[in-house]
């Protein structure tokens, strides 16, 4: 790319992401037809690719940093910005966690298949554009909710109010 290329593409780049973004979309079709039929020409080759350690060392780190990412992203809305634990304040996000407010956590992650992975559940979250009944709390306020609830249920020491 010459320098002239170089400074069209930096002083236009909206417009030409625009117009790729506005072909992707009318050619959606044609374009998975055309990646189909390259990955099974190639499929040896990029097979052999894959398999080297140094690719795979990168997909590792990228997934990592997807998945921090994903994750700070989920916190940050369900805490209104500034990342915290709804009930104490706490701001540590090591432990920090997303809440089902009606306490149909388990059942509500059976249901939409993310009961096994975390990751999935924010991927969930964000897809789904951060439906309501979720907060942020921290392990320890997420257990005592879950103890009190359970005391309520059970009738067990009149179950003290979280």
């Amino acid at each position: 790319m010459s320098n002239a290329d170089t400074i069209y593409y930096q002083t236009h780049r909206d417009e030409i992401l625009e117009k790729r973004r506005l072909y992707r979309m009318a050619n959606r079709e044609k374009i998975s037809d055309c990646q189909k039929k390259y990955r099974e020409i190639n499929r040896q080759r990029l097979n052999a690719w894959h398999r080297q350690p140094h690719v795979r060392q990168h997909k590792k780190i990228v997934r990592a940093r997807w998945n921090a990412e994903s994750r700070n992203r989920v916190l940050r809305h369900y805490s209104g910005g500034e990342v915290h634990c709804r009930h104490c304040g706490i701001r540590d996000p090591d432990v920090l966690t997303i809440d089902h407010m009606n306490g149909n956590g388990r059942r509500h992650r059976e249901q939409v298949n993310t009961y096994q992975s975390s990751t999935a559940f924010y991927r969930w979250l964000i897809r789904n554009d951060f439906p309501v009944g979720f907060q942020v709390l921290c392990a320890n306020c997420q257990l005592k909710k879950e103890r009190s609830e359970r005391r309520q249920r059970f009738r067990i020491d009149g179950g003290a109010a979280f």
